[in-house]
């Protein structure tokens, strides 16, 4: 296991970014998808929710030879899978400058963990709200709900599974990864 960063990410509008240089998505990229918390329906892009609306948020982000085993401490867990468009890989958020990522090009899957998912929403900072990505090589494969147990990440979930992903121009939909069903 390799650790590609591991500080704060300053979120606006409860997002981070994970791609090119200049990494967005039309719709926050998870339009069509079963998961709201990690955006993966555009090609070479991943975009995170974050309970919290503007702000910093520890992040760890790992990159693992094989799937990681999940942790019980994680009480909010998606994936999705994520092939990098562009040669570098970064971290981007709007307000500080993009972080390069030592992930090399390939198909990974792409866990995201949350814990204190709904802290601001509550007033509260037990646990405090924190993040994991982990990513392995694997074959591409529809994204999943792996655990849900907060409110907000239930509500994004729905926002989500409830908007049609419509197909990116000049792109061949079923270019795109994003699941058709929910689990």
């Amino acid at each position: 296991m390799r650790v590609l960063f591991d500080d704060f990410v300053h979120t606006e509008f409860h997002l981070f970014f994970l791609g090119g240089q200049e990494a967005d998505a039309v719709g926050y990229g998870r339009d069509g998808q079963v998961n709201g918390l990690c955006g993966a329906a555009e090609p070479g892009n991943l975009i995170f929710t974050t309970g919290l609306h503007t702000g910093n948020v520890p992040l760890r982000i790992e990159r693992h030879d094989t799937e990681p085993p999940l942790g019980e401490m994680w009480p909010d867990v998606v994936e999705a899978s994520f092939t990098p468009v562009d040669p570098d890989v970064w971290l981007v958020s709007s307000s500080s400058p993009p972080v390069a990522l030592a992930l090399e090009q390939g198909t990974y899957r792409a866990r995201y963990c949350a814990i204190g998912f709904d802290n601001e929403d509550q007033l509260t900072d037990d646990p405090p709200e924190r993040y994991l990505v982990q990513f392995w090589p694997a074959p591409a494969a529809p994204d999943r709900i792996v655990r849900q147990t907060s409110p907000g990440a239930a509500h994004w979930h729905g926002t989500a599974q409830r908007t049609l992903a419509a197909p990116a121009a000049g792109r061949d939909p079923a270019e795109r990864n994003v699941s058709t069903h929910v689990i």
